[in-house]
């Protein structure tokens, strides 16, 4: 079964898993199935009138740089 042929609830299900693999992984989006993968969920999403949103991997950490002690970032 294509994701195109798939209920909305299995649809949703398949790109929330794929969002979180995305954002674990972001090198994925440079491999050769990232786009098509991109592009089925879109399809499949559309049939039912709704919009796939790509997943935002960025942040910013801003450092006060006049503290006085040595601070370590763990994340």
């Amino acid at each position: 079964m294509a994701l195109p042929d798939a209920q909305l609830d299995s649809i949703d299900r398949f790109t929330t898993k794929f969002n979180k693999y995305v954002r674990t992984y972001p090198e994925s989006r440079e491999d050769t199935f990232y786009e098509p993968t991109v592009e089925n969920v879109r399809e499949a999403l559309s049939l039912y009138g709704r919009e796939y949103e790509e997943v935002n991997t960025s942040f910013v950490i801003i450092v006060d740089t006049t503290w006085e002690k040595v601070t370590h970032l763990t994340y």
